[in-house]
């Protein structure tokens, strides 16, 4: 699939290259990415999910987007809330367990949050992260803390929203909700599992990192260097 990315090239004082909101073609370009870094990781997910949980969130998440990713081209012609509530039915329906129902749930949400927009700015990017995070926690009865995958989500919308207050560019905005995301992901090794499987184990889930959180810093991760890479190119 190739993707024309439009030219971005507005200024800032200092002459720098810099995206001041991401695009329908820029976000189509990272849910491709997403889906190839969940294919490249699925062993690793498994891996994780095996010390303390089912086994099978790689495997699930591995179906999920790569049932997504052949439904792209299908979404070019969606408006950019269209696109996010048909990526996460799909979730819905293809990734099993409470895994997908999450993802898809926390996508649709980020998806009515965008609202009519062309274009997804830093706000608007800070609203869709929200509202995300609170239907993962509506969905899954989490809270930070518990070892799930609020525990990357959470201080990534954190740091976004406080970068946004701030007024860092686009790209400093990104990093600095990338760098909160890891910092959150790590911490999960030092927590006690509360919620899924993973909490009939106790004490025995320390140093464990929690794998909910992994995919999804992987996903956060492959959506900010993709930005990052547009950003670059068209300087």
């Amino acid at each position: 699939m190739h993707l024309r990315i439009p030219p971005i090239s507005r200024c800032d004082s200092r002459g720098d290259f810099l995206i001041t909101s991401i695009q329908k073609e820029d976000l189509l370009r990272a849910l491709g990415n997403i889906s190839k870094i969940i294919a490249e990781n699925e062993n690793y997910l498994t891996e994780l999910d095996s010390a303390i949980g089912d086994g099978d969130h790689g495997v699930n998440l591995r179906r999920g987007f790569d049932s997504l990713n052949d439904k792209l081209p299908s979404f070019k012609d969606k408006e950019i809330h269209e696109i996010l509530v048909e990526v996460g039915r799909s979730l819905l329906e293809t990734v099993g367990g409470s895994v997908g129902v999450l993802y898809g749930s926390a996508i649709i949400e980020a998806g009515k949050a965008v609202g009519d927009k062309k274009e997804i700015s830093l706000d608007d990017l800070v609203r869709m992260v929200d509202a995300a995070e609170g239907a993962i926690r509506s969905r899954g009865q989490v809270d930070v803390g518990e070892k799930t995958m609020l525990d990357t989500i959470h201080p990534f919308s954190v740091a976004l929203r406080e970068a946004t207050e701030e007024n860092l560019h686009f790209a400093d905005t990104l990093d600095r909700g990338l760098e909160a995301a890891k910092k959150g992901l790590e911490s999960t090794k030092q927590m006690v599992a509360k919620k899924g499987r993973a909490k009939y184990l106790g004490e025995k889930t320390l140093g464990h990192q929690d794998v909910g959180a992994t995919s999804s810093y992987l996903m956060i991760e492959s959506f900010v260097e993709t930005i990052k890479e547009i950003d670059q190119n068209s300087s």
